[in-house]
């Protein structure tokens, strides 16, 4: 998607995998606050755990380390810069 529908903060969230769940598939995973249940299916197992592990950072407040430009971009949505992004 070019652009987010919406977004939400993940502070509070839990994270959980339904690993054995039958109504949804094995590459399916939830985050749960209070009445707020939002369910997620991945394309394939390894990229369901790449989101987990993400996601689980960002549940605790976690910042994900930059990581090494990749033909002049940088990974992750990293700027270069002060965090304004400037």
């Amino acid at each position: 998607d070019v652009k987010a529908q919406c977004t939400i903060p993940l502070l509070g969230y839990q994270v959980e995998d339904n690993q054995k769940s039958v109504d949804h598939p094995l590459t399916s995973f939830r985050l749960c606050q209070s009445k707020s249940v939002h369910f997620f299916t991945a394309d394939t197992e390894e990229v369901k755990l790449r989101w987990l592990k993400v996601i689980r950072k960002a549940v605790i407040g976690e910042i994900p380390e930059c990581q090494t430009p990749v033909d002049g971009d940088l990974a992750n949505g990293c700027q270069e810069g002060v965090p304004d992004g400037t």
